[in-house]
């Protein structure tokens, strides 16, 4: 009995520094929300948002089984044959646009640098070579953005739809939050934005079917079936929304592979 009690204890011992270092991890990781702003939200209940229509969630043993069938499966198809078509972007060209009309720049995944009149916005930007809390693990970028955040000139909006690492990556918005006026974000997204550096008074926060109107568009935080969480137990603890832009006057967008423009023209 002797014998098992000290490779038991090291046993546990180890377990209990595992389960301690996940606990510290995810408490940098999860979503920051002050959950006493949210009480008047038409979507918040019992400290969670909801989507319209309710859909089942995977319990721990189905989450258990998508973990192992990542780890244990080839992935198929996990990065593009050939290299995607890119057209790298500089200020000066940027400058050279037209502002007396809209241009459309794909950065890649869900992120769009757009010039609208003048003005320069930015949808879910992602710079960072992974989608992911860590430098080492998680979904990689086929390619570079076609312009770096430093080159950018200054940003009048930055929009956000969600906080899923895809959408919502902390390195970019703490380089953007000295050159970005605005930060409009779903309701709870601020709390992060904050932490990470932008100062409260550039953060607008929206619930669905909340609009901002401006000379050039109108800015409208719509619903959609989705939802949101950065870490383990934070789910659904801010809002998400698809957005909907509708600039002045409303123009066709012409198609365009990643990296190069798409000009909204009459």
């Amino acid at each position: 009995m002797r014998k098992l009690i000290k490779p038991l204890s090291w046993l546990l011992g180890s377990l209990a520094l595992t389960g301690a270092g996940i606990v510290m991890l995810n408490t940098k990781i999860v979503a920051n929300v002050d959950a006493t702003t949210l009480t008047d939200a038409s979507r918040y209940q019992h400290g969670k948002f909801h989507n319209v229509h309710a859909f089942e969630q995977p319990g721990l043993l189905k989450t258990l089984e998508i973990t192992k069938r990542y780890f244990t499966e080839p992935a198929v198809d996990k990065v593009p044959a050939k290299a995607i078509p890119l057209l790298p972007l500089s200020r000066q060209q940027l400058d050279a646009l037209p502002d007396n009309d809209l241009h459309f720049v794909k950065l890649g995944h869900s992120s769009v640098l757009l010039k609208i009149y003048g003005e320069y916005w930015l949808l879910d930007p992602v710079f960072s070579q992974r989608a992911s809390p860590f430098s080492f693990l998680g979904p990689k970028r086929f390619h570079q953005a076609p312009i770096s955040i430093a080159e950018l000139p200054p940003i009048a909006k930055v929009l956000i739809s969600h906080n899923h690492y895809d959408h919502l990556d902390k390195a970019s918005i703490k380089q953007l939050a000295a050159k970005t006026a605005q930060f409009l974000v779903p309701l709870g997204v601020e709390t992060d934005l904050q932490k990470w550096g932008v100062a409260a008074e550039k953060i607008q926060r929206f619930d669905w079917w909340q609009e901002q109107a401006s000379d050039n568009a109108l800015i409208a935080f719509t619903p959609t079936q989705h939802f949101s969480g950065r870490g383990i137990g934070d789910g659904n603890n801010t809002l998400w929304v698809p957005g909907s832009l509708k600039p002045w006057p409303v123009r066709c967008i012409s198609a365009a592979i990643p990296g190069t423009l798409m000009v909204l023209s009459k």
